[in-house]
């Protein structure tokens, strides 16, 4: 059954405006939206009920993410980065752009990329644990492996990164696409790697292959 067919008549149960970003909780019974109008809002879909809603940006949000253990939760803008409690307190805010964002597994660390730069936070304390500068352009999302051994950008500049997030240097760099690249995922084995860009092309990348420069 789809979202749509909750309310009567088939109608959507409740009306958000514009949606940019959305992430289900750990236990599958809330959805994190980041909005349009740069509200952060938990929705509890199976009793259509808004858990809480809170204006967490100036502008449309562009990336949202929930923490493995589902204590925590993030939304980026052109703004800044926010870092709340998943009851909707904030906990710490990241300056300067925040196009995407994405928990380490174990929660340790809020990757963000910020500009051109993919920077790691600490969510303990909120200060600055790395600042990877290599893309030349924006890097428009970012995703951490499913061990946390690696990070996966993709930016404006054609190219995706694997970085050692331990080191802060990037180990590979892919260059196959002929457009901006706007999203990576890893498997969730993490051996395979996919990348999509505006030039209309998927790749799906062996991961091993890759560290070793093949």
């Amino acid at each position: 059954m789809g979202l749509r067919d909750r309310g009567a008549g088939g109608e959507p149960s409740r009306g958000f405006g514009i949606v940019n970003a959305l992430e289900f909780t750990p236990d599958g019974a809330r959805l994190l939206l980041g909005r349009g109008d740069g509200r952060v809002t938990l929705w509890d879909w199976r009793r259509d009920e808004v858990i809480w809603s809170k204006q967490g940006h100036s502008g449309a949000i562009r990336g949202v993410a929930v923490s493995p253990d589902g204590t925590m939760c993030a939304s980026g803008s052109a703004d800044q980065g926010v870092l709340w409690d998943i009851s909707g307190e904030v906990r710490f805010t990241f300056p300067s752009k925040a196009w995407d964002v994405d928990f380490s597994p174990d929660g340790y660390f809020l990757a963000i990329g910020s500009g051109k730069v993919v920077i790691l936070w600490d969510t303990a304390v909120g200060l600055q644990y790395r600042y990877m500068w290599e893309h030349h352009g924006c890097v428009w999302w970012v995703e951490f492996s499913p061990d946390g051994a690696l990070l996966a950008s993709a930016s404006l500049d054609h190219t995706v990164k694997v970085w050692d997030p331990e080191a802060g240097h990037s180990l590979a760099t892919l260059e196959a696409h002929q457009d901006s690249v706007d999203c990576v995922r890893f498997s969730p084995d993490g051996r395979l790697l996919a990348s999509g860009s505006h030039d209309g092309q998927i790749y799906l990348w062996d991961v091993e292959s890759l560290l070793q420069g093949e």
